[in-house]
């Protein structure tokens, strides 16, 4: 069970922060998303994304330690991603994206209480910043503390409740959690509902449940024919290679695809 929430969570978490995903964790590849937002999002742009520019970042320091740290977190280059972080805390002690990277930097490393205590200072500086409840709710659901995950992001929900990758995030944990009503409920409201049944099938083949997981990526398909991740996840359960199946995340620019 936990398979899926670790996963998921290094890809979405970062998806707040400037970075699309980790890649090498787990031994699964990572892919951007065919999972789109309904509304916009309101988050750091991404390197390469429509929305990031290279000459403000280039004219701003900050920025370009951000975004190069973001591109070694990705690549799985936690040591150069660390300094870069370090950097930005040099100039800006409050950085909250520098501080919740090096959370999940030692948290990936297994130093938990170094990552808590990154936590408790992002949460002290920013009691209001959706993101740092998420990532409080995400280090609880690493540790099956279901109820307090849920609850962590339920509030970055409330203080944010136009941005629909906070939804997304709580469906991810209430996947992980078993309620798959109320997982479907949040998937259908920020990236639509084929994409709902594709990340629910995921999580739950991760968990175990092939059959369960099977049916959800037929009803995918039925919804999105051309949904290649969906095409490729019923491919591979159904032939035995579940390894080759990739995990959803949240795709802040641009359309649907």
């Amino acid at each position: 069970m936990l398979r899926s929430i670790t996963v998921l969570s290094l890809c979405l978490v970062t998806g707040l922060t400037g970075c699309a995903s980790f890649s090498g964790l787990n031994g699964i590849k990572k892919t951007s998303v065919s999972a789109t937002p309904n509304k916009s999002v309101r988050s750091s742009p991404t390197v390469g994304s429509s929305d990031f520019s290279t000459s403000n970042t280039l004219s701003n320091p900050t920025k370009l330690h951000l975004a190069y740290a973001a591109w070694h977190e990705q690549s799985g280059d936690f040591h150069e991603a660390r300094d870069s972080y370090m950097k930005v805390l040099e100039k800006n002690p409050k950085d909250i994206d520098a501080i919740l990277g090096l959370a999940r930097i030692d948290r990936a490393y297994g130093r938990n209480d170094e990552a808590d205590l990154h936590l408790k200072k992002a949460l002290k500086l920013h009691p209001k910043d959706p993101k740092v409840f998420v990532a409080i709710g995400q280090a609880h659901a690493s540790k099956q503390e279901w109820d307090q995950a849920i609850e962590k992001i339920q509030v970055a929900c409330k203080l944010a409740p136009y941005d629909t990758i906070y939804e997304y995030h709580l469906a991810v944990v209430e996947a992980g959690a078993g309620d798959v009503p109320h997982a479907m409920e949040h998937f259908k409201r920020s990236v639509g509902e084929a994409e709902a049944h594709f990340n629910i099938g995921f999580i739950l083949n991760e968990q175990g449940h092939s059959s369960d997981a099977e049916a959800h990526l037929v009803q995918s398909l039925k919804l999105k024919p051309d949904l290649k991740q969906a095409q490729a996840a019923l491919t591979a359960i159904r032939s035995g290679k579940e390894e080759e199946i990739l995990p959803a995340a949240f795709n802040k620019s641009g359309g649907r695809r």
